[in-house]
């Protein structure tokens, strides 16, 4: 620990360190941090499953790549975000039951009061099945 201005400072990474037989100094203190990055990561995953193209969701041998109409795609799902205020598919809270979701088709619904023509760059796009 150290002190800075009356404010004490943790060193996050630390870590074993053995020096020869008779000199083991403290570490491990690192799990905690780990365990929370590992949490945070999946969490981050999760986050990205309604912008991921359909098409790499429903291919299980993944051997599907992303291209531009992937790019076409996420770019459709931030469009109806910008429309609605709310990220896309916010209510849902298993992205197990999402993903099949949106292989079988499902996409949020338009918006009351959003332009036409912004309606249709949106669901014009994204129910396209490539």
């Amino acid at each position: 620990m150290e002190y800075v201005d009356g404010v004490e400072l943790y060193n996050e990474k630390l870590h074993t360190v053995t020096c020869s037989s008779e000199c083991h100094q403290i570490g491990g203190v690192w799990l905690s941090k780990r365990i929370e990055e590992a949490s945070k990561l999946q969490l981050k995953l999760f986050d990205v499953v309604p912008y991921i193209d359909s098409k790499i969701l429903t291919n299980s041998k993944n051997k599907t790549k992303l291209d531009e109409k992937s790019d076409v795609y996420s770019v459709c799902v931030l469009l109806w975000e910008i429309s609605s205020g709310t990220p896309s598919f916010y209510k849902k809270t298993n992205n197990i039951d999402l993903i099949y979701e949106i292989t079988q088709g499902q996409r949020e619904t338009i918006v009351p009061d959003t332009p036409n023509n912004y309606a249709n760059i949106y669901t014009g796009i994204t129910t396209v099945n490539w």
